[in-house]
């Protein structure tokens, strides 16, 4: 007698279903509960709006007027636009050029800017042959594509010799540039080790050096083309060297900094970015685009570097090094202490996040 085989039953190809749908999860149902959240959102929102009319009516005058100036405060330092201290109002490069009060003023600040882009002022304004004005059919074809606007932005700055600053950046979403962009700087840590470092080392001081025009300054390989617009037509514009706004300004002004730095003995570190020395000289120096951070012993040794780069640049120097990039700089060399702060970022961060002050 044979022995008997074991049926064994196939597993099911189709699974069944670990959920069961109920009848409050069909389309009519979840279209239903959607509705009635869009509901209830509607009048949260509308409840809270009405919360906020409330609370401004309880407002009194004067702190309406302190929530009105803080708003003003953020404004400026977001856009950049100028103050009518007058009306309060607002105004910008087109507004201030037709302001009956302000149109002298920022007509000879907009006409400085384009001297110094272009071929100066004679008596005024030095020119850096930044930009040359052209002919529509002398851009080349294939680059038509590429040619930019100029965006004018107007600050009033009192710590300036040209308080009335008109300042044309490029429109640099419309430049197409095919090498790279990046530029090697020292951020905040390398900054104040370095900071320690100039306190630790006897006999050491800090100065700072900072580079005027830098990225007008640099010759491009590739020119890059804009217009601007005036009341009837376009006048268009070749720009030969960098300048605010494009986004190669950054790496070809570094570039050639470093070049020229390289031909009299100096080296930036492989290892710290942002970080330089010298060959034989003792002295060393932290670079953030344009600004100069320096330690050294001897005199002659600060000298050499800042003859330099006033062989290439307008360089201001400062012995005292009292700020470096927006750090206020507190030196006591005898007790070998500095002392950082940012008290402008700090009053900025305040107002910004409406926290005030106690008065006692």
């Amino acid at each position: 007698m044979s022995p008997t085989k074991e049926i064994v039953t196939p597993a099911p190809i189709i699974r069944k279903p670990k959920y069961v749908a109920q009848e409050e999860d069909s389309i009519a149902a979840r279209l239903k509960a959607r509705r009635a959240a869009s509901s209830t959102n509607t009048v949260n929102a509308r409840q809270a709006s009405a919360t906020k009319v409330s609370a401004a009516a309880d407002e009194s005058i004067a702190e309406r007027l302190l929530r009105r100036k803080r708003q003003i405060a953020n404004s400026i330092e977001k856009a950049f636009p100028v103050l009518d201290p007058e009306t309060g109002q607002l105004l910008e490069y087109r507004q201030l050029l037709r302001h009956p009060k302000f149109k002298d003023a920022w007509n000879i600040s907009a006409a400085n800017e384009f001297g110094r882009l272009a071929q100066g002022i004679k008596g005024r304004v030095k020119a850096t042959d930044t930009i040359k004005f052209i002919r529509k059919s002398d851009i080349p074809p294939d680059r038509l594509k590429d040619v930019t606007y100029i965006k004018f932005v107007c600050q009033v700055r009192t710590e300036k010799e040209e308080p009335n600053r008109t300042r044309a950046t490029f429109g640099g979403n419309l430049i197409h540039y095919p090498d790279d962009v990046g530029t090697p700087t020292a951020d905040l840590l390398l900054i104040k080790i370095f900071l320690n470092s100039v306190i630790s080392t006897k006999g050491a001081r800090f100065a700072t050096a900072d580079l005027s025009n830098f990225y007008l300054c640099t010759p491009m390989p590739r020119p890059e083309f804009g217009r601007i617009a005036t009341s009837d037509e376009w006048v268009y514009f070749r720009a030969d060297k960098t300048h605010y706004g494009l986004p190669q300004a950054g790496s070809l002004s570094h570039d050639l900094l470093e070049k020229r730095l390289n031909k009299e003995g100096y080296y930036k570190s492989l290892i710290v970015p942002g970080l330089w020395k010298h060959k034989t000289r003792n002295i060393q120096f932290v670079l953030v685009v344009d600004d100069f951070g320096i330690k050294y012993l001897k005199k002659e040794d600060l000298d050499h570097l800042v003859n330099l780069l006033k062989h290439y640049y307008d360089v201001s120097v400062n012995l005292d090094g009292k700020e470096f990039v927006k750090i206020e700089l507190d030196w006591d060399y005898n007790k070998g202490e500095v002392h950082l702060s940012m008290e402008p970022y700090l009053r900025k961060a305040l107002r910004q996040f409406d926290n005030l002050v106690p008065k006692k």
